[in-house]
């Protein structure tokens, strides 16, 4: 699957991954437990595909992708019912925009970042102050751990087949969320459409869309993929108005439009011959 273009795939694995989370969240059950089950389920359906754990490669930077998954989701599932899925993926946005900045060389690269910090402000709305702070501290963390994610997953994609890095540090995500998701409550296993559910959606947007974003990180810069990342409010608000009923403002879609040109700026940076040629892909 050398050929595929590593941004189409990170947009179909984009996407899954949001409308699974809007599926996901209508759930009755802890936002944890979710986040658990969710892991639980993409981490096999990953295992079957990379066909055996050991496989994997274990590293230091695996671990701490892991563990910055697990914080991802937790993150996720327990802000978007506070302040939504447009705002909350908006948030979350926050820690590839710093990383992208870090690695920003060009007057285009500062450009692509700026336009992307208006778009999540147009989401975010910062100025109105009816928030819910604590949604907005819990989405910002889910931005920090976004950031670790990129970084540590870098480090390891490149060595490894993209089923195998995701596999992975989904297990190790599972792992770490199995006290907190246990304690929440558990997942409600006694509820047939909450089991079909999580099954399905954690198959396609768990398990599928981090294979996606592993076969993407492999082949884009660093800056690339940080200011990619841009196109998840957007598809938030699509898929919050679609599936939520959440029918954006035209702030929103403003910021929407800011964040679709920062992307489209991003991808035009190059690939290193290097990334491109990333052994063992699945």
């Amino acid at each position: 699957m050398r050929e595929l273009p590593a941004p189409a795939v990170w947009l179909v694995a984009t996407t899954g991954n949001v409308v699974a989370a809007a599926f996901n969240s209508q759930i009755d059950a802890d936002p944890m437990a979710i986040a658990w089950m969710r892991m639980v389920v993409a981490s096999a359906v990953l295992a079957l595909i990379a066909r055996s754990i050991q496989r994997a490669g274990w590293s230091s930077a695996l671990l701490v992708m892991g563990i910055a998954i697990a914080g991802m989701n937790a993150s996720f599932y327990e802000a978007l019912p506070r302040i939504g899925i447009g705002l909350t993926v908006s948030l979350a946005l926050t820690g590839p925009i710093v990383l992208a900045a870090t690695h920003g060389r060009t007057r285009g690269d500062a450009f692509a970042v700026a336009l992307a910090a208006v778009g999540v402000l147009a989401m975010a709305r910062p100025w109105q102050g009816s928030g819910d702070l604590a949604g907005v501290a819990i989405g910002l963390g889910g931005g920090a751990c976004w950031m670790v994610y990129i970084v540590a997953g870098r480090r390891a994609a490149p060595g490894m087949a993209p089923a195998q890095a995701a596999m992975a540090g989904l297990a190790v995500a599972a792992a770490v969320l199995t006290v907190p998701g246990i304690a929440a409550g558990g997942f409600p296993f006694g509820d047939p459409a909450a089991v079909a559910t999580i099954a399905f959606w954690g198959a396609i947007g768990g398990g599928l869309a981090y294979w996606g974003e592993m076969y993407s990180m492999a082949r884009l810069s660093t800056r690339a993929f940080s200011v990619l990342q841009a196109c998840y409010p957007a598809i938030g608000v699509v898929v919050g108005a679609l599936i939520l009923a959440d029918r954006p403002t035209p702030i929103e879609l403003a910021g929407v439009a800011c964040v679709s040109v920062a992307a489209a700026t991003a991808v035009r940076a190059p690939v290193s011959a290097g990334r491109a040629r990333a052994r063992g892909t699945a």
